[in-house]
């Protein structure tokens, strides 16, 4: 299977599936007033924060060819708290530009590029 292009959200470069991971901070959940979902973020081990233990991370190693992210969605699908995050539309991102990033920008499709700036090690 084809490995996805991913870029971390921080650091904005390359990110191989062995050197990274993609998380998101369930503290972040929406509550009443709020209506902002909780993202879904990628990141190099050595870019990502230290997640507390509400943290939902999936190594990229699990995460990085269209059938492992379908596998994702319907596993996270029977999640309560799915829908209050954004990990369809990083889906549906993905599907569209063939690229798995999340970072700034991550919702405006004209301000993605399925160019990754020839910076993949593989």
């Amino acid at each position: 299977m084809t490995t996805l292009n991913i870029r971390c959200g921080t650091c904005r470069k390359a990110v191989h599936p062995t050197s990274g991971l993609l998380w998101a901070d369930l503290t972040d959940l929406p509550k009443p007033p709020d209506v902002a979902p909780a993202r879904w973020r990628i990141a190099h081990y050595e870019c990502a924060p230290e997640m507390g233990a509400s943290a939902y991370s999936i190594e990229l190693t699990r995460a990085a060819t269209y059938s492992e992210l379908l596998w994702w969605t319907a596993h996270l699908s029977e999640k309560s708290w799915l829908e209050d995050t954004t990990w369809m539309s990083c889906m549906q991102l993905t599907a569209e530009t063939g690229v798995m990033d999340f970072g700034p920008g991550w919702a405006d499709l004209g301000s993605l590029s399925t160019d990754v700036g020839g910076d993949l090690p593989w």
